[in-house]
């Protein structure tokens, strides 16, 4: 089975991704950046799905992180309720689906 890690700041998002996904998928959930690149290391997921506004760590900062630490592309999915399409044209300039 495939592994997701799930990262979002609230509480309420983590529970509803994690809900609708976990029939398919094995899920991991952080509630932060720093928190999630603990789990991406040990759990090594097969996609990250993020919360682009973070407090402390943005979802842009997250992606470049994990970037680093493998020689592997990281999948990731950003979700946000920004709507801008600023948001949108840089999460895909850093490689987001």
């Amino acid at each position: 089975m495939q592994k997701i890690l799930i990262v979002d700041d609230e509480p309420m998002m983590l529970r509803i991704a994690k809900k609708i996904l976990s029939s398919k998928y094995e899920i991991v959930c952080a509630s932060s950046g720093e928190e999630a690149i603990g789990l991406f290391e040990s759990e090594k997921p097969d996609m990250v799905l993020s919360d682009l506004l973070m407090p402390e760590m943005d979802g842009y900062e997250l992606h470049t992180i994990l970037q680093e630490k493998t020689s592997e592309s990281v999948p990731i999915m950003f979700m946000t309720a920004d709507e801008s399409d600023e948001s949108e044209s840089h999460g895909f300039e850093i490689g987001a689906a």
